[in-house]
């Protein structure tokens, strides 16, 4: 059923899907893919979005262009060229946008799932993305259709841009960054293994070595490992790379400059043909890890039933809080679904990261992480507990609380503003409510500034009692 069909799209609540029909939306519409490994991507209608592991400050895996103009560039893209014409396409529609009088598209915006539909000149494709339950990864899981009457001979070629690890180093280190990056392919695999400054600046400078690789469940015939030679110079853009443009793959192997995620696959699609195949991104703190999860993309039946578990999780999740109610089309989507959903994201990923928030100055907010927890205590208890206990253990011996908590390097900042600590009392009370885990309170909570330790429940009356001794005339 369609509920609050519009310009740009529709509900359908028996999929819990919001379905975009066009996609020059008046802004990015964003989805959040993300998993209990820590690994989150921001994904647009249009495949746009950065994604990264643990932090979004100092562990992003792929670039995003904040304030860029075309809007929600770069992306996870898909380019399609059929080989007889030399005619391309992108299965997103950006970053190429064809005229939508011959280009057919529909945005599925599901619970952790994005799947974007599209069909131009008799070729049709579907791409599903996602974040698997057990890896820090995500998956691009592709299906192309031939609905024409002749074969067709298609490339495609995949695109994203790897960030130089650091948000703040990606976005000022232009001396060092481009002119250090390491990257390399091997058996199909495109390696992105740049070291990451941690630190905060020249005194305080602390060298890690991350591993990145993207890799497909089908042999490449080609591949593309740095961007200014897949785009051609630096007066092109993804909306018309040469490599695309021409079919020629540079096969380049060297190092410097911008690392992309660009394998290149052939297919020859007789009338009526689908092919299915995936590409998998993944990360690890050493290159055995990261390998270990690229081995998710050996098998399309391991990636469906990955698929399946994320599915049936949000199933469960949702099963907790039910509402029927005369206003079907407008109360019951937002309650049964939405809020839910948005509570269980707010709760994951506070206001780290976003369209507008950029992922490098905000961590978990210790009042806006405790808001959010009890929006999500029903779906998912054990977030809600986790959560909580990490904002009590953000607490000063004076009662008052660290504004933001950054979970990767166990820091914050931000102090005396005195709202902040009234809100775990609140938000305990409201947990222990939902659940009646009366045992949280004898857990054991040190102070952020001495590292001593005290029950929960002394740290709730220390809160309270904070605002009590600040009291005013």
């Amino acid at each position: 059923m369609r509920i609050a069909e519009g310009k740009y799209g529709y509900f359908d609540e028996q999929a819990r899907e919001y379905v975009i029909t066009r996609p020059d939306t008046p802004q990015p519409w964003y989805n959040y893919l993300i998993n209990d490994q820590d690994y989150c991507a921001l994904i647009s209608h249009t495949g746009g979005g950065p994604s990264y592991h643990r932090s979004a400050k100092f562990r992003r895996l792929l670039r995003y262009r904040f304030n860029g103009v075309p809007a929600d560039r770069p992306g996870r893209y898909l380019y399609l060229r059929d080989m007889e014409d030399g005619d391309y396409w992108s299965a997103t529609w950006a970053p190429v946008l064809k005229p939508l009088e011959s280009f057919s598209y529909r945005c599925r915006v599901g619970l952790n799932v994005q799947t974007i539909e599209s069909e131009y000149h008799g070729i049709a494709s579907s791409i599903t993305y996602f974040v698997p339950p057990q890896h820090p990864a995500e998956v691009w899981l592709v299906e192309l259709e031939n609905r024409g009457a002749a074969p067709r001979r298609i490339n495609t070629y995949s695109y994203a841009e790897f960030n130089f690890w650091g948000a703040m180093r990606d976005l000022l280190n232009l001396d060092n960054c481009p002119k250090c990056a390491r990257y390399y392919h091997k058996d199909g695999v495109i390696v992105h293994d740049s070291y990451n400054d941690v630190g905060t600046g020249l005194d305080d400078m602390h060298w890690v070595k991350h591993f990145a690789g993207f890799t497909s469940s089908e042999k490449p015939v080609g591949f593309n490992t740095e961007r200014q030679q897949f785009l051609g110079g630096i007066y092109r853009s993804e909306a018309n790379p040469l490599v695309v443009e021409t079919g020629q793959d540079t096969n380049f192997e060297g190092v410097g400059d911008y690392p992309i995620c660009g394998l290149t696959h052939a297919w020859n699609l007789a009338p009526g043909r689908k092919v299915k195949f995936a590409f998998v991104l993944a990360m690890g703190d050493s290159l055995e890890e990261m390998y270990s999860h690229l081995e998710l993309a050996h098998s399309l039946e391991t990636i469906e039933h990955a698929l399946a578990g994320v599915r049936s999780a949000w199933n469960g999740r949702l099963g907790a809080l039910h509402a029927v109610t005369p206003a079907v089309q407008d109360f019951d989507p937002c309650v049964n679904t939405w809020n839910q959903y948005n509570s269980y994201m707010t709760a994951q990923l506070s206001r780290s990261i976003s369209s507008y928030e950029w992922g490098a100055g905000r961590g978990l907010g210790f009042r806006d992480t405790l808001q959010d927890t009890m929006g999500a205590a029903h779906i998912d208890p054990r977030l809600a507990r986790t959560r909580l206990l990490q904002m009590a253990n953000c607490v000063y011996s004076d009662g008052i609380a660290l504004h933001n908590y950054f979970p990767l390097t166990r820091s914050g900042d931000g102090k005396d503003f005195y709202d902040d600590h009234l809100w775990l009392p609140y938000a305990v009370c409201h947990y222990i409510k939902e659940t009646g885990d009366l045992q949280i309170l004898k857990e054991q909570v040190a102070f952020w500034d001495t590292g001593e330790k005290q029950s929960l429940l002394e740290r709730l009356a220390l809160c309270l009692d904070t605002t009590w001794r600040l009291r005013g005339e």
